[in-house]
């Protein structure tokens, strides 16, 4: 386990910080349940900094959403429009920041700040347990200058 950490040296950052920024009464519920939403995320922000595509299939159950507005419309991808855009092996140095994450059950909601430098995105992600491990299941995002 911690061989596949040293390789991910930034999620650990986050990972820890969700640690401090989870509601006391999700935490308090279950630190499995806990570790099983970091596992998820922690996949999705490796996958984004490293490029690989393989930690992201990991992070999003296949049928996955991803949503957003552009140019006042309302736009849609499935899991494979978001893979197809991505270019694997290419590293995006941005920092992720978890502002919330929230769960009961087997519903989770967790909210990411990644800063690019010159822009940012906020995502929303959704995710559920199923099969014995959490999932996104559903990303809304926004991008913002600055």
């Amino acid at each position: 386990m911690l061989d596949k950490l040293s390789k991910i040296g930034p999620v650990i950052n986050l990972l820890l910080l969700l640690l401090f920024t989870v509601s006391e009464p999700a935490c308090a519920a279950d630190p499995a349940e806990l570790a099983g939403i970091e596992e998820a995320v922690g996949y999705y922000i490796e996958g984004g900094q490293t490029g690989d595509l393989e930690a992201l299939r990991k992070a999003f159950h296949p049928s996955a959403r991803l949503q957003f507005v552009r140019g006042g419309v309302y736009q849609e991808w499935s899991l494979e429009d978001y893979l197809g855009r991505k270019t694997p092996g290419k590293r995006s140095d941005h920092r992720a920041r978890v502002l919330a994450l929230d769960f009961a059950g087997t519903s989770a909601t967790v909210k990411l700040e990644l800063d690019y430098g010159s822009f940012k995105f906020v995502d929303y992600m959704s995710l559920l347990k199923m099969d014995g491990r959490w999932w996104i299941v559903n990303k809304i995002f926004y991008r913002t200058e600055g």
